[in-house]
């Protein structure tokens, strides 16, 4: 008969990997943010003609085989020495070695279940065989298989950064900070040369590997310049390569991924994009319909290009033309804020539960909104970003304006606004109050990441005149000290600096 190593626990034993051991959880659970059952003290027996039981495969399509000590052996220091050491140069890698192999699987397994939601991951079949991806974070779960192209260096680079850089935030003394800049770097100049050599065929290495320097990038401290540089080279690749490509498989995953950071972008920026177009709307879900998120953004794409028509009006009361311009921008707004509602009505018509409400604790407590999914939880939150902006845009292009306007006026009644200041910033604290769903654990990097628009809108509203918000404001800077705890170091300056939003609406 053969005996089960006690040394051994369940999570490692049933995913046939090599279990350092470790009491009181093994490394290996720690690094992919498994909960280690430790190991049983009882013998267990099996008949040794007995097949194992075959389970399913997990998301780093790791070997079914048995490992004989010698292997697990092997295994464990094969992990051990390139998990923890620095980044070999980029033309160095191997590509045949079957410890790398192994090695690059865990490295995917562990940016899987440290950026996608538990929710998500307990799905069953979520890597494979869900069509229509729930979340814009189902991006990551295209990785298992681009990886296993070992043509593709940049996959391999990038992934390398990405989880090195991770690591270095919540096991500092394992991955070193100077580690995950170094791998970052060596795959940034790695993804200079593919972009010079680039063809239609590798658009996704190439999507996927920005996807992950972007998330590397953020986790930096500092104004991540790199970030617009990502976005930029996002844009020109889907624009050369036509909305119809990114309709269904690995393509529209990342299609889906990058397009609310490229929507941000233009929003912040102020600036038209090609997302705006109603072929980019439609043609990329006509085959897959699109989650309640990229419903969403699809009936704000136009926001961009309003808000640069604003900018470029010159002196709204100079002339009669810039009056005129300046009630169809009006028009524009009011437009935008009816498909809001359409969508909000729409989604509520359509849900089996609220679409939000308030959780039960405590009197003394801050107030907490729930959602029934990280999906809803993201839609929501931008939807009321939205709103503000929208609202406060026109309030400030109204006040502008020489005389009192009275297409603004009749806007706002039938938005049912009775100010701009009271709606907005009850807006601001709804947003407030649902970071704590958003930061919870269980939506491991996805669920913080995707604050980053909603909480510089609340920010500016809060600080829009002077010390009048203060109560909001301790807690909007806890809410950012937070995230930084989790690994996304920029976010203090993308939210309390470089901020498109502050300053701009004061009254």
């Amino acid at each position: 008969m053969r005996v089960k190593q006690r040394s051994v626990c369940q999570n490692c034993r049933s995913r046939k990997l090599g279990c350092d051991g470790k009491a009181p959880e093994c490394s290996q659970c720690l690094l992919t943010g498994r909960q280690c059952p430790g190991y049983p003290v009882n013998w267990s027996f099996v008949q040794s003609q007995s097949q194992p039981a075959r389970s399913r495969r997990s998301p780093s399509n790791l070997s079914n085989r048995d490992h004989s000590p010698r292997d697990t052996a092997e295994h464990e220091s094969s992990l051990s020495n390139i998990a923890f050491r620095p980044l070999e140069e980029t033309h160095l890698l191997p590509t045949s070695e079957a410890g790398y192999n192994l090695h690059r699987a865990e490295q995917v397994d562990f940016i899987i279940r440290s950026y996608v939601p538990d929710e998500e991951l307990e799905l069953p079949g979520i890597i494979s065989n869900e069509p229509r991806p729930r979340i814009c974070g189902s991006w990551v779960e295209v990785l298992p298989s681009l990886s296993e192209n070992t043509d593709s260096n940049i996959i391999l680079a990038a992934s390398k950064a990405l989880s090195t850089s991770i690591m270095s935030r919540g096991f500092p003394g394992r991955v070193s900070g100077v580690d995950s800049t170094r791998n970052y770097l060596n795959a940034l100049k790695l993804m200079r040369k593919e972009l010079s050599t680039a063809n239609i065929s590798s658009d996704r290495e190439l999507l996927a590997s920005i996807m992950c320097l972007s998330l590397a990038e953020v986790m930096f401290p500092g104004p991540s310049e790199g970030l617009n540089m990502h976005i930029d080279a996002v844009a020109q690749i889907l624009q050369a390569n036509g909305p119809q490509r990114y309709q269904t498989g690995v393509a529209h995953r990342l299609f889906i991924g990058f397009r609310p950071l490229l929507m941000i972008n233009a929003i912040q920026c102020r600036t038209p994009s090609f997302l705006g177009s109603d072929n980019w709307k439609t043609t990329p879900f006509a085959i897959l319909s699109p989650s309640p998120m990229q419903s969403l953004l699809s009936q704000a794409a136009a926001l961009p290009t309003i808000l640069h028509t604003l900018d470029n009006l010159s002196g709204p009361g100079t002339s009669n033309q810039n009056q005129c311009e300046s009630i169809r921008i009006l028009k524009c707004f009011e437009d935008l804020l009816n498909r809001l509602n359409e969508w909000e009505a729409s989604e509520f018509n359509n849900a089996t539960s609220p679409l939000y409400w308030y959780r039960d604790q405590d009197a003394e407590e801050i107030p907490c909104m729930w959602f029934p999914s990280i999906t809803m939880a993201n839609a929501i939150t931008y939807i009321w970003a939205f709103r503000i902006i929208c609202l406060c845009e026109m309030e400030r292009l109204a006040s502008s304006l020489p005389q009192p306007s009275f297409e603004y006026l009749r806007i706002l009644k039938e938005q049912h606004i009775e100010s701009v200041q009271i709606s907005s910033e009850t807006l601001m604290r709804q947003i407030c109050e649902s970071m704590e769903y958003l930061l919870q654990g269980e939506m491991k990097l996805f669920g913080p990441a995707s604050t980053i628009l909603p909480l510089q809108v609340a920010y500016a509203v809060a600080t829009m005149n002077g010390n009048q918000h203060n109560a909001q404001l301790p807690t909007l800077k806890r809410i950012v000290e937070r995230l930084v705890l989790k690994g996304l170091q920029s976010f203090p300056i993308l939210i309390f600096e470089k901020n498109s939003f502050l300053h701009r609406w004061a009254r």
